[in-house]
């Protein structure tokens, strides 16, 4: 393997591993499949990208949208002193309900 395939390995960890902090930050350690659904995910396809496969640059910024997360810090790690305090919170029950009101 190459250090440039070794890199990029690299950096879509940290990419997967900086989406999964930013969703259990908003949404809690067991909140995957409802953050899955503020992104128009399934739940499947939001956790193959927590497990290592590179999320869409669309997906990164549906996730930036959401949550208030810098995009450039879900894909670079910049800025370095981002606050996860910053994060808009999303309440789950508030989001059960109005999922249960559009079915």
């Amino acid at each position: 393997m190459s250090s440039q395939e070794s890199t990029a390995r690299l950096n879509t960890a940290a990419i997967c591993e900086r989406l999964k902090q930013v969703r259990i930050h908003v949404c809690g350690p067991r909140g995957q499949s409802h953050f899955a659904g503020l992104l128009d995910l399934s739940p499947s396809t939001y956790n193959y990208y927590e497990k290592g496969r590179t999320p869409p640059v669309d997906v990164l910024d549906r996730a930036s949208r959401v949550t208030g997360a810098p995009l450039l810090w879900l894909i670079r790690g910049e800025p370095g002193d981002f606050a996860f305090e910053s994060l808009k919170k999303i309440d789950i029950a508030t989001l059960d309900a109005a999922q249960t009101a559009r079915a």
